[in-house]
């Protein structure tokens, strides 16, 4: 993690100038103020930052971690504040954003490192509190997080990531985290992204997840009549570790019980797990669910690669999407979709090899004109046509380097030869 750059209001703590606790510290500092913390700990603390704009972030060249069992957490109210978490460590605890007043609420959790969580707890999570509306509308952005998270064995809690049950609008973005799930689980996700009565935009973007247990990796939800959830989900690796439980459980599941959901899932690497993508709404309680299912690897599940709900597959279309190795698969396949091995670098690396019928055989007009690179930061599109999955870049193997056959080596000897004759009787 590289620390940010000093900032000319920032206060330092512990110092002379910000003695105390770190809570007072933070008390103490001006409205848009940046606490810099300047220790790695352990900080036996839960610092919680209550209605005004402020930064707690890392001092350079420090990792602050806070021992279990503590967490930070940051409360919006009636003034809009703008917040920002990054560079600490959580050995045993939670980073939480609540909107709980009329004011903008504006939440960044940014590089920061999670090592487990409370048995009863989300990772990072963010959503409106229990205070009567109004609320304000919500801004969000957790991003380039490390989070290592045991699952939960009761309840249908998420494990690392939860933004939503907002009171309000909401906009943000779920992007860069790389998180590790483990332990045997119940009706949970990893990452989630839920809205209710109001309108929630989220993009979810190269993120990776592995690990083991969990009922859902990616789970966007739309629950209430009236509500509206658009999302994009691009660029994220899922590997292994999905299990069937209860709901709507795949490695990306996309379901809309009520209200409307437009949902744009493309260039994404679904592997080993037990479902991959599934798509499903209830029509018959007026769900509307429209979008695009496209350039997406779905491979190696004990059951079905990719299911889309028939009620919605005139509104949901998908095409150039690679499905191999799985159980069964349950949709209309659209143009472009192809049925064979889409040739990894290895079991555990999903780079494609050069080889690879993945490569340059996807649909670039799905890719929307902001994404311009892949899960590796890399061009997204190079060559003739993006290629299918969350890698772009194709990796050339050792066996995949030409060699020459007996034949050809004759003719290559004979020309060497021929070569040298020419060469000698030049010297002459």
């Amino acid at each position: 993690m590289v620390a940010s750059p000093l900032s000319l209001y920032a206060a330092t703590w512990p110092s002379l100038g910000c003695a105390g606790t770190l809570q007072a510290c933070i008390d103490a500092a001006a409205v848009g103020e940046v606490v810099e913390v300047a220790t790695d700990g352990p900080i036996n603390e839960s610092p919680q930052i209550n209605d005004k704009s402020l930064t707690l972030r890392a001092a350079p060249g420090f990792v602050p971690v806070f021992a279990s069992p503590n967490s930070i957490i940051v409360v919006g109210g009636d003034v809009s504040a703008t917040n920002v978490v990054e560079g600490m460590t959580i050995a045993n605890g939670r980073l939480m954003g609540i909107q709980g007043g009329s004011g903008t609420f504006d939440v960044t959790f940014r590089s920061n490192v999670i090592l487990d969580t409370f048995s009863y707890g989300t990772a990072i999570e963010i959503y409106s509190g229990n205070a009567q509306p109004p609320y304000g509308p919500v801004h969000f952005d957790v991003s380039g997080n490390q989070i290592t998270v045991n699952g939960f064995d009761v309840g249908d809690q998420v494990g690392a990531i939860s933004v939503g049950g907002f009171e309000s609008d909401a906009t943000g973005r779920v992007v860069g985290n790389v998180i590790v799930q483990t332990g045997v689980s119940t009706q949970n996700a990893v990452i989630q992204a839920a809205n209710g009565v109001h309108a929630l935009s989220v993009d979810v973007l190269d993120n990776d997840i592995s690990g083991q247990g969990f009922n859902n990796g990616i789970s966007i939800y739309q629950f209430a009549p009236g509500g509206s959830l658009t999302a994009r989900v691009i660029n994220n690796l899922l590997r292994g570790g999905q299990i069937d439980v209860a709901g709507q459980p795949g490695g990306i599941g996309l379901n809309v019980s009520q209200g409307s959901g437009a949902f744009t899932v493309v260039n994404n690497t679904i592997t080993n797990g037990a479902r991959g993508i599934m798509v499903n709404g209830r029509s018959d309680l007026g769900a509307t669910i429209t979008g695009i299912l496209a350039n997406n690897i779905v491979s190696g599940h004990s059951g079905t690669g990719i299911s889309i709900d028939p009620d919605f597959e005139a509104t949901f279309t998908n095409d150039h999407n690679l499905v191999f190795d799985n159980g069964s698969e349950y949709f209309s396949a659209g143009p472009g979709t192809l049925y064979t091995n889409p040739q990894f670098i290895g079991p555990n690396d999903f780079h494609l090899q050069v080889i690879s019928p993945a490569k340059d055989t996807g649909n670039s007009a799905q890719v929307p004109v902001d994404i311009t690179g892949d899960l590796d930061g890399l061009a997204r599109i190079k060559g003739p046509a993006v290629d299918m999955g969350a890698y772009e870049n194709a990796t050339a193997s050792i066996t995949q380097v030409p060699t020459l056959s007996s034949f050809g080596l004759i003719l290559l000897a004979l020309s060497l030869g021929a070569t040298a004759l020419a060469l000698n009787r030049r010297r002459q």
